[in-house]
């Protein structure tokens, strides 16, 4: 499941989407997540590692360290780290990165651009994410009071 990077074991996942589960909205994580149900929404943020299984399906953003992924994604992608899409795996959406693995089997429909690791902006994405996505949740707040 891991391919390539057999950085992660399933004990390095802190938070796991099981199969049958459908979250909708915004995710913010510290840790690692594995989803294996269905997630529809603004974006998934994480400062590690997001892997996403063969019966997972994303309908929203990630902005992750890295994205493995055997599962379907429809949306757009920011890695800080790397991009793995095994066998079975699609995508559908733009992914910036400074690295994309595409085994034999995966499907990537959108534009990649590449960047050199290690720039600047690589350390602060995901915290900009971050900030982005409270701003989204301090406006809707403003709006639902007014």
């Amino acid at each position: 499941m891991f391919g390539r990077n057999r950085k992660h074991s399933a004990g390095d996942v802190n938070t796991v989407l099981g199969e049958g589960s459908i979250i909708k909205g915004s995710l913010v994580l510290e840790g690692s997540i594995r989803i294996d149900g269905d997630f529809e929404g603004e974006r998934i943020v994480t400062k590690d590692t997001l892997i996403l299984s063969g019966k997972g399906k994303i309908k929203g953003n990630v902005v992750a360290r890295m994205l493995i992924s055997s599962g379907k994604i429809m949306g757009n992608i920011r890695a800080t780290d790397c991009v793995e899409i095994l066998s079975g795996g699609e995508i559908i959406g733009d992914i910036r990165t400074p690295s994309l693995i595409l085994e034999e089997g995966a499907f990537f429909v959108g534009n990649c651009l590449m960047e050199k690791k290690g720039r600047p902006e690589d350390d602060t994405a995901v915290l900009k994410a971050e900030s982005d996505l409270l701003k989204i949740k301090s406006s809707s707040k403003e709006n639902e009071r007014k």
